[in-house]
């Protein structure tokens, strides 16, 4: 069995793009602040707050970013009353500019949409009534290069989406406010596929670890603890090669890491094309990987 070394390098950034922002960080992380959510009227400030806070819940859960909440914040920070009354902070360069200046790489800006509320009335053999509450949260998250002014991910979303979203979650609320509080806990687990969409990680293979015969069976990647590498997470596999001057990079197979051994290295398991990875590498060819959903 031959082992194929290639020089480490792992990237998270926007799609492919090297982002130097990103290397300021030890860790390699990028700074990503979490803007006030907007509102229509009907929607109250504690409730926009409520899941802004699951937002960033979910985003710490990933380990994709380090969090800068506006709240903490001075010289961002607005003041509470103009939020509470639903006048908007605004979206202009100007402050957006100031908040790269405050050494956010990209910001997170939401609006919630809506936030409806129904109730259920049940009545006991005694004819006594009781009232439970259930909420459906609907909105938009959209993420914003500071330097530029553009979005660069949006998703919008309504959750819970179907009876299936409240699948390990027994609530029972007992009043419109503790619902919308309790029931938020379902937001962060809805987020992987925005948070990989907008921060997608990035590194190469590093070694083949075992082989059989022409076929890779498990090899190490260039991630690990630093970006938020877990066990069972899925990277796909590419092969890069220049073609007439021009960058392609083909899929050529799927992995899953078994065994996260270090700030910078994972073992994984090939799921999916382990003769066309193991020809690539012994070709001497650039393969990265890149995290799926």
């Amino acid at each position: 069995m031959k082992h194929f070394l290639i020089t480490v390098l792992a990237i998270l950034g926007f799609g492919f793009a090297f982002n130097t922002h990103a290397q300021q960080e030890t860790t390699g992380k990028l700074n990503v602040l979490i803007d006030y959510f907007d509102r229509p009227a009907n929607v109250p400030f504690k409730y926009a707050e409520t899941v802004r806070s699951a937002v960033m819940e979910g985003l710490h859960a990933s380990n994709r970013v380090n969090i800068i909440d506006i709240d903490t914040n001075d010289a961002l920070k607005v003041e509470a009353d103009r939020r509470e009354s639903g006048v908007s902070a605004g979206d202009n360069l100007d402050r957006l500019a100031m908040m790269g200046q405050e050494g956010a790489d990209f910001i997170i800006q939401g609006v919630v949409n809506d936030i409806t509320i129904s109730e259920t009335v049940t009545t006991d053999s005694k004819g006594n009534k009781s009232y439970s509450y259930e909420p459906v949260y609907a909105f938009t998250l959209k993420v914003i290069d500071p330097k530029t002014g553009k979005i660069t991910e949006t998703q919008s979303f309504k959750i819970p989406n179907g009876i299936f979203d409240f699948s390990g979650f027994t609530i029972l609320a007992y009043s419109p406010d503790e619902a919308v509080t309790a029931y938020s806990k379902i937001i962060p687990k809805k987020l992987n596929k925005f948070i990989n969409a907008a921060f997608p990680i990035q590194g190469i293979v590093l070694e083949m670890a075992d082989t059989k015969g022409s076929e890779v069976k498990t090899l190490y990647i260039s991630v690990g603890d630093a970006l938020g590498a877990k066990k069972g997470q899925k990277y796909d596999v590419r092969e890069v090669r220049t073609i007439a001057g021009r960058e392609s990079r083909k899929t050529i197979g799927e992995i899953e890491v078994v065994d996260v051994e270090g700030d910078d290295i994972s073992l994984c398991k090939v799921k999916k094309g382990g003769k066309e990875i193991y020809k690539s590498i012994s070709g001497e060819n650039k393969v990265i990987v890149t995290s799926a959903e």
